[in-house]
């Protein structure tokens, strides 16, 4: 599995009249993708922002799950137990395509 384009990413809106496009690039200007889906401009924006953000929220979790896994993010812990702690473990496992 291929690691993600390293961040940080921006968005640039593409549309016109109203048109909801926006071009995802990384650091050196490099095109990654377009955000073309939702309801209403806002909701487009929304995506785009999200998605922008992506690289950096990974790199966050990973880091809260390290630091309450011990500093090892391998072992079971008393946090285990809550079920938005396995959730957070599962998204970083899906992001980097280990789920």
């Amino acid at each position: 599995m291929n690691a993600h384009t390293p961040g940080p990413w921006k968005f640039t809106h593409l549309g016109n009249n109203g048109s909801g496009v926006y071009e995802h690039t990384e650091s050196r200007g490099l095109k990654i993708s377009q955000t073309l889906l939702g309801k209403t401009e806002p909701e487009i924006y929304a995506n785009a922002r999200i998605i922008a953000a992506s690289p950096e929220l990974l790199e966050f979790a990973k880091w809260a799950i390290w630091q309450l896994c011990g500093y090892s993010g391998t072992g079971e812990t008393h946090w285990e137990q809550f079920k938005e702690f396995r959730k957070g473990k599962d998204a970083i496992a899906k992001a980097e395509g280990k789920q």
